[in-house]
């Protein structure tokens, strides 16, 4: 997290800061205020730009804990295939909207990865999914760098002609990582003669990140 600074009012001065451009800011420290703390334990941050002018309300309830809980920090459209018989693999096309940090943009980023999986079935099928991910650092530590690199995962599946998959993953970036939960539907086949529904682990490589809005195209960090 951010640091917390010191408190130097109540919560009614940075309404004030906030609506009417007056009063003082709580807890400045750095390049960072805190607006809110509750007894929960969550902070609501007013970040400060190199001028020292603070963001607009609406940032500051966006970048804030309970939105991030709620949306996520991306959401993902992907497509891909998969062939396996207890072992085997497969590759991914990827839209990724970021929704959180200096990155966060209405047009995607396109990324394509390979995989391999061990399950206690077979697959062959393709599939479209829908994916939301969850970064476990703060707002600055978001950015589109930390999207190309390894991630690691399990999911459950079946399908016989169509069907679907639900599963987690994760993948490091530095101290943080993401978590992101997986869903998708599929056509194809997809079974376990010993469970019914195919359990797969899978690890799995993001080879780069292309910005459809700025064109600039990104590796891991």
């Amino acid at each position: 997290m951010p640091p917390d600074g010191g408190w130097k009012g109540k919560f009614g001065a940075w309404l004030w800061k906030t609506f009417n451009g007056g009063g003082e800011i709580v807890g400045e420290k750095g390049n960072w205020s805190v607006a809110q703390q509750g007894a929960d334990g969550w902070n609501v941050y007013i970040t400060n730009d190199l001028n020292g002018n603070n963001n607009s309300a609406g940032e500051i309830l966006w970048n804030s804990q309970g939105r991030r809980n709620i949306t996520g920090d991306m959401f993902q459209i992907s497509t891909g295939w998969d062939a396996s018989l207890f072992a085997g693999g497969g590759t991914t096309l990827e839209f990724n909207w970021l929704l959180t940090g200096k990155d966060a943009s209405f047009f995607p980023y396109i990324g394509y990865s390979a995989h391999g999986t061990v399950s206690d079935g077979g697959n062959l099928s393709a599939d479209l999914g829908f994916n939301k991910a969850y970064h476990s650092g703060p707002v600055d530590a978001v950015n589109a760098g930390s999207l190309p690199g390894w991630e690691f995962g399990v999911s459950v599946g079946g399908k016989i002609i169509a069907g679907a998959d639900i599963g987690y993953s994760y993948s490091p970036d530095g101290e943080y990582g993401w978590h992101q939960i997986n869903t998708s539907v599929g056509v194809g086949l997809e079974l376990s003669p010993f469970t019914a529904a195919n359990v797969q682990a899978n690890a799995e490589y993001n080879f780069v990140q292309f910005h459809t809005g700025t064109g600039k195209w990104y590796t891991n960090d």
